[in-house]
């Protein structure tokens, strides 16, 4: 059940109803649940979802229709992945066998003019595999076409077979980086990919496909995420981006790897405070989506949503980036927290902590969903809000909670800062007076170690906002605004 719940929630809109009419397809009586056990998943009515198919719980029906509905699924989403990722090397493996079988009926002129269009397409492809046994088979039969030269087709295979060895030696460098991020605290980002790059003899340059450059910007904005150091890869990412402008225009099979980029890029420079350069990121994206297939919108709306929401919030726009959150259908994880933070920020923490009341899930399942930081963040959002409304008895439950769960990893992480603040939140909200004396502003100045106002992650910024406005006795939108606003500074 929670395999089907998370390939389906995977889903765009416009794939659930295709997915729709698969099953209906299959479906030979008129009395099969599988498309009312679809609509009960939309509406998120997934309790007791047994009883209300069969009128009884844990039915042995009902498990054998959720394996028909997992089997299907996996069905679905294989064959649709095949029609669309395959179509085009189909069309150039046709044009191939074609080209072979006019050269055993000796139709050498229709074979060697359909073969050099079936390598047209394979470069178009970029499928190396496909390209070496074209090469291969213009090899063996150059003899008979006095237009090809055997030595420019042999440059043109071998040419073809480096290309080939660096994809599969990125991809395993790509693995190796991928595998150590996991593992360790890597201080930087360029220099992880660098030592991983020369031990598999791979050079970073404009010669990288557009995958291998997307594979780039997705290690280093998640080394930068883990680090909370967007700061120290903002160099290396504008390096990487420099070399996808060098390629020229876009061309519609790169178009997915380049929205891809764009959104790294936009991140990169939000989370670097640079705000109006995220937004002409976000700007390119659109047009680029106005030009591409109409399943790139299910994939990055939503993403360029939050984050035109992020920027709205950190150049005043508060209520705007609440309408745009308020006004998106079907809710997601990202969105709702980050309304729960704008509400936060607004101190209307009623409406706040009511958005927070909708993760029902335990943080184990969340954590599956939308990975430690978000639980984290969560976490620290929903305590500081319980603190605002003042219900003692579940801050001490929910800090109890946080120190058990999260001490460890953030000390792991060299975090320490987290708890640090977490500590002083507490000791402000038991003693609230405090706040505003010289002897609680000086240690929470010893407490920390500020890398500077361009240098420190936006977010951490944010927090510490909290504690700032408590001890100026300011609004709390009014002191994010002044420690994270520095592109008029």
């Amino acid at each position: 059940m929670l395999e089907i719940t998370t390939i389906y929630n995977a889903l765009s809109n416009t794939e659930r109803k295709e997915f729709e009419s698969f099953l209906a397809s299959r479906n030979r009586r008129s009395d099969v649940k599988n498309l009312r056990f679809l609509k009960l998943l939309a509406a998120g009515r997934t309790k007791e979802i047994s009883t209300r198919l069969y009128g009884k719980p844990s039915t042995a029906a009902f498990h054998a229709l959720c394996k028909r509905i997992y089997d299907a699924l996996i069905d679905f989403v294989a064959s649709k992945s095949f029609a669309e990722e395959t179509q085009g090397e189909l069309e150039v493996l046709k044009l191939l066998l074609a080209s072979r079988l006019f050269l055993e009926q000796k139709l050498y002129k229709t074979a060697f003019k359909t073969l050099s269009k079936a390598e047209e397409k394979g470069l178009l492809l970029d499928n190396y595999s496909i390209l070496n046994e074209i090469y291969l088979t213009q090899i063996q039969h150059a003899h008979l076409n006095t237009k090809w030269v055997l030595a420019d087709i042999i440059r043109k295979y071998e040419s073809n077979q480096l290309k080939a060895q660096v994809d599969v030696r990125l991809g395993m460098a790509y693995a190796e980086i991928k595998a150590t991020l996991g593992k360790t605290n890597t201080n930087s980002v360029q220099e992880l990919v660098n030592s991983a790059f020369e031990r598999y003899q791979v050079k970073v340059s404009k010669d990288l496909n557009f995958k291998s450059l997307q594979q780039l910007f997705e290690i280093t904005a998640t080394t930068a995420k883990l680090q909370q150091d967007f700061y120290s890869v903002g160099p290396f990412m504008q390096s990487l981006f420099a070399m996808v402008k060098q390629k020229g225009p876009v061309k519609e099979k790169h178009r997915f790897n380049y929205l891809n980029i764009l959104y790294f890029m936009a991140v990169t420079a939000f989370r670097n405070k640079r705000f109006r350069e995220s937004e002409g990121y976000l700007a390119d994206m659109q047009e680029n989506l106005s030009l591409g297939k109409k399943s790139y919108h299910d994939v990055f709306s939503e993403k360029m949503l939050e984050l035109t929401a992020l920027n709205q919030l950190y150049q005043g726009g508060l209520d705007r980036a609440v309408h745009l959150l308020k006004e998106a259908t079907r809710p997601k994880l990202n969105r709702l927290l980050l309304l729960s933070m704008c509400f936060f920020l607004q101190e209307d923490f009623a409406n706040g902590y009511k958005v927070m009341t909708s993760f029902q899930h335990s943080d184990g399942w969340y954590l599956k969903k939308a990975g430690w930081i978000w639980v984290l963040k969560k976490n620290l959002i929903e305590i500081l809000l319980l603190m605002e409304l003042d219900k003692p008895d579940m801050v001490i439950q929910r800090l109890d909670r946080f120190f058990r769960n999260f001490r460890k990893p953030l000390l792991e992480l060299g975090e320490q800062r987290v708890l640090v603040f977490m500590d002083l939140a507490q000791e402000i909200y038991e003693h609230p007076k405090k706040a505003t004396t010289p002897i609680f502003m000086d240690k929470v100045e010893r407490s920390f170690t500020w890398l500077g106002r361009d240098r420190e992650d936006i977010f951490v910024m944010t927090f510490y906002a909290w504690l700032k406005a408590k001890m100026e006795n300011k609004a709390l939108y009014e002191v994010v605004l002044d420690l994270v606003n520095i592109e008029d500074q």
